[in-house]
């Protein structure tokens, strides 16, 4: 896809909402900037926290920290770089991505010995706020579940006995998701949304 064009049908929830018409372009680079930054921490985290897993610490402990630095670093470097025509649609996808990486890290924190459960709690609300920046944001319970799987668990039956409870609240934000995307079916999308969707905000 070419940086800025929307994929049919995937129009970010973020346009439209009242008010944005009136943003300037530097107050949306300044949210986009701190929505990277905070993503790289994220990713950071989830990297160094995945190779200090007892099934990679063995071989990645001595090297973890350097590993997760260098991931977050080339995270932020292609974020940089990117340069997209649509600053709402960037928006939409970066607050899609930055709710993917916390909706896994805060699991990741959730599942550690002696961690209070407030942390998947924190998971299960990422995800919720993920559905409602993007639709394409639909397989976020599965990719956690995926890292289970593969990381903690060994197998999927054994992710869902320990965390079922856990799985059935991120399977339950797929809910609010079907009603947004019906009622914005039902409404409709204009033909032509006009100079500010080619352009992005007012300068």
């Amino acid at each position: 896809m070419v940086p800025g064009q929307r994929a049919a049908g995937d129009q970010s929830l973020v346009r439209g909402q009242p008010g944005l018409e009136r943003t300037s372009v530097g107050g949306f680079h300044l949210v986009n900037l701190a929505i990277h930054v905070f993503a790289g921490l994220a990713l950071y985290g989830i990297v160094r926290r995945t190779l200090l897993r007892p099934v990679l610490r063995d071989r990645f402990a001595g090297g973890a920290q350097g590993i997760a630095l260098a991931a977050a670093a080339i995270w932020l470097r292609a974020s940089a770089a990117d340069r997209v025509r649509d600053l709402y649609f960037a928006a939409g996808e970066s607050l899609m991505g930055l709710c993917y990486l916390l909706t896994l890290y805060f699991f990741i924190r959730g599942i550690e010995p002696g961690r209070a459960p407030a942390w998947l709690w924190l998971s299960a609300v990422a995800c919720l706020l993920g559905m409602a920046a993007r639709r394409s944001w639909r397989p976020a319970p599965l990719l956690v579940l995926l890292y289970d799987h593969t990381f903690v668990a060994g197998n999927f039956r054994e992710a869902w006995c320990r965390r079922k409870w856990f799985y059935a609240g991120l399977a339950a934000t797929w809910v609010p998701l079907g009603l947004l995307v019906a009622s914005t079916a039902t409404a409709g999308e204009p033909r032509d949304s006009g100079a500010m969707s080619r352009r992005g905000p007012t300068p």
